[in-house]
């Protein structure tokens, strides 16, 4: 038979691009089917991600596939380096920021970072537009919270420095669990400062200067730009409405401004920006970005694809029937409730569930395709002790672990799965462990 010319309708060029493209994609599954499905040793994540993009990944790749990444701690004068084991969790679509659409594998690690990463530092309680000269300020509690906040009470406290304009004040912290006398206030600089310039001893009282009244909501809402629409004015000095107790006592729940989404996200040092005018430094902003511990050649392979969060309804927007949704783009996120297989509420991500969709991985670890009931406190039937995950480090030690997804009728609670397997929520602030996820494609 003669010799027969291949004919590139699209042009030369592209006809030796699909033509190379064909051969590598050939090369790759060869590699692949020499391999096991599970415990897979995959080397070149360039590769993966041209595999996953040619849609064979689920066969090739199929969840409960696990390989080992590299790890290196994130934490300043620390090189412990980690063959920390991923899983692939699921198969799916992920929309990118640009509208298109495209074949990714979620993987998630399945041991928790070796140190805590709080969802969110408990936030000021005010930022300052102009001086807010030395003196005594007083402010009213707006709600009862717990066993030490009282409705209609005064509590005062006395500046010996002016704040200047962009400072802050925070304290009341743990306020519904700590005694006011232990209460304090401290004055900052600014919003980047992690030096108090002072301390401020809280007595009850309604001394001085009204500068208005703490509810569990806030007196304004912050939007996604972390600005509010107004300022408040109190005689001569205007600053930001007073922010959610709620969050001043013990962080903030919303996703999109977690400097634990930062972190995860990040390259080097200098990753931490605040979100929102009330947002303090967290502990972990001197530890180097996550991204910055593993491979080049992972992190390439990811893909910022869109997360769907619900938020808080009490502080931030929608009811308790109508969520409100942030979408974020994110190369290294967290599960949320509906991805770790649990069942969409009022209360964690609106019926509907919009927190994208429940991960087969989950399914497989529960034992079942119907998503699990959330927990409570006091019914162990309801704990699911196979959700579990424990530490990097120790890897027979369980911890507790964040979900994104904000319980939506607090201003501070955050989903997470506890040590005992409890599916619950808790303070933002406190000091609980990351599973990372991501999406290559």
């Amino acid at each position: 038979m003669a010799d027969e010319t291949i004919i590139f309708p699209m042009g030369d060029d592209t006809g030796k691009l699909i033509v190379s493209e064909l051969a590598k994609q050939n090369g790759i599954l060869a590699k692949m089917a020499n391999t096991t499905a599970k415990g897979a040793l995959l080397e070149d994540w360039s590769e993966v991600a041209s595999l996953v993009r040619s849609g064979l990944a689920p066969t090739f790749l199929p969840v409960e596939t696990h390989t080992n990444v590299k790890y290196v701690d994130s934490r300043p004068d620390n090189s412990t380096e980690y063959d920390a084991r991923w899983n692939f969790v699921h198969h799916g679509m992920g929309s990118l920021d640009d509208g298109e659409t495209i074949p990714v594998a979620m993987i998630q690690m399945h041991h928790c970072l070796p140190f805590d990463t709080p969802f969110s530092p408990a936030q000021a309680f005010l930022k300052a537009v102009t001086v807010i000269p030395a003196g005594t300020y007083n402010i009213k509690m707006g709600f009862s919270w717990g066993t030490n906040v009282k409705a209609n009470k005064y509590y005062q406290f006395t500046l010996t420095h002016d704040l200047p304009a962009g400072g802050q004040l925070a304290g009341f912290t743990g306020a519904p669990d700590q005694n006011p006398a232990n209460w304090r206030v401290y004055a900052f600089a600014s919003d980047t400062a992690t030096a108090a310039t002072e301390t401020c001893v809280v007595t009850e009282g309604s001394g001085g200067t009204n500068l208005g009244t703490f509810t569990d909501a806030g007196e304004v809402v912050v939007p996604a730009s972390g600005t509010p629409a107004t300022v408040k004015t109190v005689g001569s000095i205007k600053f930001y409405g007073l922010n959610s107790l709620h969050r001043v006592a013990y962080g903030n729940n919303r996703w999109l401004h977690s400097p634990l989404r930062q972190f995860l996200n990040s390259v080097g040092t200098g990753w931490w920006h605040p979100k929102t005018v009330f947002d303090r430094p967290p502990a972990y902003a001197t530890y180097e970005g996550f991204l910055s511990g593993l491979p080049e050649d992972f992190v390439e392979a990811m893909q910022p694809i869109a997360q769907v969060s619900a938020i808080s309804y009490l502080c931030d927007g929608g009811t308790s029937g109508a969520p409100e949704y942030d979408t974020t783009y994110d190369k290294v996120f967290l599960p949320s409730g509906k991805q770790h297989n649990l069942q969409p509420n009022a209360a964690y991500g609106g019926a509907a569930g919009l927190e994208g969709d429940a991960w087969e991985y989950w399914q497989r670890v529960a034992g079942s395709s119907t998503p699990l009931p959330w927990s409570t406190s006091g019914n162990q039937a309801t704990y699911h002790p196979e959700y579990v995950q424990y530490d990097l480090a120790a890897q027979t030690t369980a911890r507790s672990c964040w979900m994104r997804s904000a319980y939506r009728g607090s201003g501070n609670y955050v989903a997470y799965v506890t040590a005992t397997g409890l599916c619950s929520s808790h303070y933002a602030s406190y000091g609980y462990r990351a599973a990372a996820a991501c999406a290559i494609g």
